[in-house]
């Protein structure tokens, strides 16, 4: 997995509400940060992984600019964890094999091995993706996208298909 460096994008809030409209997205945080919330057994970790989707089912989940919250299931027990945004490092999205970096939250351990984060210029030329008919068009166009990825509007069944 490649990354790009997070905060030329954008801020993270505003991003991790994007990436969660196309699935699960691993949240790479600094548990040991002040502000964050989690089962005690992780509160020392350096580099926690959470993943969160909206498919997930929380009752509770909140992303604003503050932080992201919600209750997580460790174990199979819920824990309502707050998640500060000066806790988390990085975002990957389970639907595209980019990762987003912000080197400035790295906990220091982390940032002496940066090898394991390898780092892309972010592209600043616009993306395109082919729309087929099957996209309600008339003929195929190519369409600049700001994003690159088309948004999910069925399920992916593979080679088999849905038999009623």
């Amino acid at each position: 997995m490649r990354f790009q460096i997070g905060s030329l994008i954008g801020p993270k809030h505003t991003l991790l509400n994007e990436l969660l409209e196309y699935g699960k997205v691993m949240v790479h945080l600094d548990a040991r940060r002040s502000g964050v919330e989690v089962p005690r057994d992780f509160g020392g970790d350096s580099h926690l992984r959470l993943n969160l989707s909206h498919h997930f089912g929380y009752s509770d989940f909140v992303v604003d600019e503050s932080s992201a919250r919600c209750s997580l299931s460790f174990g199979g027990q819920p824990f309502f964890c707050v998640l500060p945004w000066n806790a988390v490092f990085a975002m990957t999205s389970h639907r595209e094999p980019l990762g987003y970096l912000w080197p400035e939250d790295l906990p220091p351990e982390l940032s002496n091995s940066l090898e394991m984060f390898p780092v892309e210029a972010p592209s600043t030329a616009p993306k395109l993706r082919m729309v087929s008919r099957e996209d309600g068009l008339d003929e195929a166009e190519l369409v600049l996208s700001s994003v690159d990825r088309a948004p999910e509007t069925k399920k992916q069944y593979g080679h088999l298909r849905v038999v009623k």
